[in-house]
């Protein structure tokens, strides 16, 4: 396992890949950009991370019909927060699409496809997988099950990304304090595993997180997109809320734990 450090004052990223080219996803919070105002920046390949929307937070890129896109959450407000999705090209926003759909406050979606609809993972306790239809029509699929886990309560996740039969997702999680009763960390990582067809069910998951820090430095690791190369994970995490870093894990080490 590897952790480097790719970016500071840009953090929550995201990664994919499309036609060859890697595309990172930033979120930028503070001052003196946009007077502290979030928004959501690109880069291909290296490139400088220009603005592609404002006032939206945390990316996750996928690749649908040979198009990236790039869901996001809006920015908390007195109604609370729910998930966006839009169409990028590099930088620019071809199409955007806000999702009324669930609890005041939605967050972590992780969206994939198959074959010409969308999906994602809206929940994993219990598990449930939405799919999209025509005009982002939303239907749900859950399966009951009861995933065991120590470090509090799972949340989504990395885009799924498929090897051969199966897909694989990598989630976070975090612990309350004992002052104050919120989740502020550590951050903990681990994976799903579940079946790469309709209804995309549920197979192993890792009963004990692959990432847990080791010290106040690295105390919140938020894994947001993961691409597969070379028989290694590529995670990109956001890291502390000041910084964004690439986590290595080889898929030998995820097998072994889950």
């Amino acid at each position: 396992m590897k952790l480097e450090r790719i970016q500071e004052g840009l953090f929550n990223p995201s990664i994919a890949v499309l036609r060859g080219d890697e595309y990172l996803a930033f979120r930028r919070d503070k001052p003196p950009w946009n007077s502290g105002k979030s928004a959501i920046l690109v880069s291909k390949n290296g490139s400088q991370p220009l603005v592609a929307k404002v006032g939206v937070e945390d990316p996750r890129l996928f690749v649908y019909a040979g198009h990236l896109l790039c869901s996001y959450n809006t920015t908390f407000a007195a109604k609370g927060c729910c998930i966006g999705v839009m169409e990028l090209d590099g930088p620019s926003v071809v199409s955007d699409r806000v999702l009324k759909y669930g609890a005041p406050i939605e967050k972590n979606w992780a969206f994939f496809s198959f074959g010409t609809r969308i999906y994602c993972i809206y929940n994993h306790n219990p598990y449930t997988v939405l799919s999209f239809g025509a005009n982002w029509s939303i239907s749900k699929k859950t399966h009951a099950t009861n995933m065991s886990w120590d470090y509090g309560p799972i949340r989504g996740g990395t885009p799924p990304a498929r090897i051969g039969d199966n897909c694989y997702t990598f989630f976070h999680s975090s612990l309350p304090t004992k002052h104050v009763g919120i989740c502020v960390g550590p951050y903990y990582t681990g994976c799903l595993e579940f079946s790469a067809r309709p209804p995309f069910a549920p197979k192993r998951y890792t009963k004990k997180p692959l990432y847990s820090p080791t010290g106040d430095e690295d105390l919140a690791i938020f894994p947001g997109g993961a691409v597969f190369r070379d028989g290694t994970w590529r995670l990109a995490c956001g890291r502390n809320n000041v910084g964004s870093c690439i986590l290595e894990i080889p898929h030998s080490e995820v097998e072994r734990a889950l």
